[in-house]
């Protein structure tokens, strides 16, 4: 099977559509009719393209959705993951209320009238869909994960049969210690946490900056670090109104409000420093209980970023829909949709990819 990271297609085809428009404004937005018909176009292109050039070596596509209706899973366990995303799409100049109520349209077309799964369980990512799917099946089939998400490089993990292949780089992610079990991969990966995701570093929220410490003092706590903070005896209510009257900001290079609250020092953590502390304390548990927060941060983030850390419950119904998810070819109606939805060029294409039940004439084409 063919695991489409769906949501990545979609976000790539609509900035690339409204590039090559470049349509007209309304009240500071971008209007949706003028460019949501190439984004379509663009996503069923995209699909159609990766079905010819994988389809003989590894079958047809799955559809993996995002199901963020009820929050994900994963700000459960961490409130901050994908924080900003919501602030960032309200910004934006991209109306994406509009933009998503025409997509599930299209969503519903490829679920409804095209022979491809299309799976979403709530609260779950596209990214848990893939990484299930893939480790649940390989042993059976031959696995293709487009995407270009790295997150997904876990699912090549003692797994012969799964590949990954991403569309902006256009290249195999094959990492080089694929037969080595990846664990350092891994350690890695948990350690210095996933900022398209934001997911911290295990490092991050361990300090506090000179400025909020400056803060507390000039408010009469004598705290030095989170930890001090937390187990000090300080009503909640207290601690919450010291840190909505805190009022520093962090700044950009150009010396610009970032709107995120200096209450935390940046620690300049990379591979590089990970793998000096290593080798200092001669392991990862010993430098895990070097600092008393470093393990439950590495906790968490194992949890929000490797497959083990999936709640059972999603796991079990990302399965079950799989397995129960229907897939059959309804032409005629699809046809309509593409005819409905200007997308004539489409039309056209389909003979290359299914069987249509009756022969298309001129009229089909507006010839």
């Amino acid at each position: 099977m063919i695991l489409i990271d769906f949501s990545s297609i979609i976000h790539r085809k609509i900035h690339t559509s409204v590039e090559n428009i470049k349509p007209s404004k309304k009240d500071g937005k971008y209007i949706t009719s003028e460019f949501i018909g190439l984004t379509k176009y663009y996503i069923l292109q995209d699909l159609f393209s990766i079905k010819q050039e994988h389809g003989s070596n590894f079958g047809d596509l799955v559809i993996c959705l995002d199901k963020s209706a009820d929050g994900y899973w994963r700000k459960d366990v961490y409130p901050g993951y994908k924080a900003s995303r919501k602030k960032g799409r309200e910004e934006s100049e991209i109306d994406f209320g509009e933009v998503f109520a025409e997509i599930d349209g299209l969503i519903n077309q490829i679920k409804n009238n095209l022979p491809w799964k299309v799976i979403e369980v709530p609260k779950a990512e596209a990214d848990d869909i893939m990484l299930v799917l893939a480790k649940e099946f390989n042993k059976y089939e031959k696995i293709l994960i487009h995407s270009p998400d790295k997150d997904m490089i876990q699912a090549q993990r003692e797994n012969e049969n799964v590949f990954q292949y991403s569309a902006l780089t256009k290249k195999w992610i094959v990492p080089e210690n694929k037969h080595n079990h990846m664990d350092h991969w891994i350690m890695e990966h948990v350690c210095l946490g996933d900022a398209g995701d934001e997911v911290p570093k295990v490092v991050d929220h361990t300090e506090f900056s000179k400025s909020f410490l400056d803060y507390l003092a000039n408010s009469g706590y004598n705290i030095k670090d989170p930890i001090e903070f937390k187990e000090a005896q300080i009503s909640k209510e207290e601690k919450t109104k010291l840190i909505v009257d805190f009022d520093v900001y962090k700044l950009n290079r150009k010396k610009e409000s970032t709107g995120v609250k200096d209450i935390y020092k940046d620690i300049k953590f990379g591979p590089v420093t990970l793998q000096k502390e290593l080798e200092k304390f001669g392991s990862l548990d010993k430098w895990l209980d070097s600092h008393p927060l470093y393990r439950p941060h590495y906790e968490r983030n194992f949890k929000l970023v490797m497959a083990e850390g999936i709640p059972s419950e999603i796991w079990n119904e990302i399965i079950v829909r799989f397995k129960e998810a229907a897939c059959s070819y309804n032409d005629k109606a699809f046809e309509q949709y593409l005819m409905d939805n200007e997308l004539k060029s489409i039309l056209m294409e389909l003979p290359n990819h299914f069987k249509i039940q009756r022969e298309l004439t001129a009229d089909d084409f507006g010839w």
